[in-house]
């Protein structure tokens, strides 16, 4: 027949001071009342640990009603109360509701690394999403006051001297230069990518109204800043590029 270990004492949680250690006023004992017990964390369960701090603040209460020892305030008859609460709580907890407190913080511990990771990806989303967003918002704006610029192109009193459209594209144009211009002669210094992206919403830098007299250069400093090729392919003359730019600038 099976014989049935009998289950291990629970241990107490955490420390709990003596009446003395938290009322450094009181002496080590008073008649025969033991002041100065204390329970340590890890310690079993000890029953007569429950009945002597139900003694002792009993007994404090007792000398604080009849003044026997004027050290025996109203607070201290009081914190000699909570003790023996906590002590009982403690058995309580120990016997029906066991907790290891280092397993349990370790839970926790976890639970909450693992919502700071999702907080710090929620936010990444966030941020990356708002990016997104406020990209496309500058791209809308860029439209629209090139819907402005175009029609102003359209009816320029001054023909084919037109103000400059606003970069709608991200990122450069390189490729699109390279495949239109890449074989040209005396370009290749000019066939690299660009210290800097240019900018959603910015119009090209020194830029020249009087587009008639561009030469492939110019046409392919453009490319690379719009990031759009205007229809040019490879082999178009200077007069087929003019005539695919002025119809960027002035066409819907």
């Amino acid at each position: 027949m099976a014989h049935h270990q009998p289950a291990p004492r629970p241990n107490y949680a955490h420390d709990i001071p003596s009446v003395r250690a938290v009322n450094p006023g009181l002496p080590a004992a008073l008649g025969n009342l033991d002041l100065n017990r204390d329970i340590r964390a890890g310690t079993p369960l000890e029953s007569i640990n429950l009945s002597q701090a139900k003694l002792v603040a009993k007994g404090l209460q007792a000398a604080h009603d009849y003044g026997t020892d004027n050290r025996v305030t109203a607070a201290v008859a009081e914190s000699a109360a909570l003790r023996a609460t906590a002590v009982e709580a403690a058995h309580a907890l120990g016997t029906y509701a066991p907790v290891d407190i280092g397993q349990a913080l370790g839970r926790l511990a976890r639970q909450m690394e693992r919502t700071n990771d999702r907080l710090d990806e929620m936010h990444e989303q966030f941020t990356e999403q708002l990016e997104r967003t406020n990209a496309r918002l500058d791209v809308i704006v860029a439209v629209s006051h090139n819907t402005r610029l175009i029609a102003s192109n359209y009816r320029a009193a001054v023909a084919r001297q037109y103000v400059p459209l606003y970069k709608t594209v991200p990122g450069n144009g390189l490729q699109l230069a390279l495949t239109a211009f890449g074989n040209v002669p005396g370009l290749q210094q000019l066939l690299v990518a660009p210290a800097q992206e240019p900018v959603i919403g910015t119009t090209p830098p020194d830029y020249d109204q009087n587009y008639t007299t561009y030469n492939r250069a110019d046409f392919v400093r453009l490319i690379i800043f719009y990031n759009q090729d205007f229809g040019i392919v490879r082999g178009n003359t200077i007069s087929e590029c003019t005539e695919k730019l002025h119809t960027f600038f002035t066409r819907y």
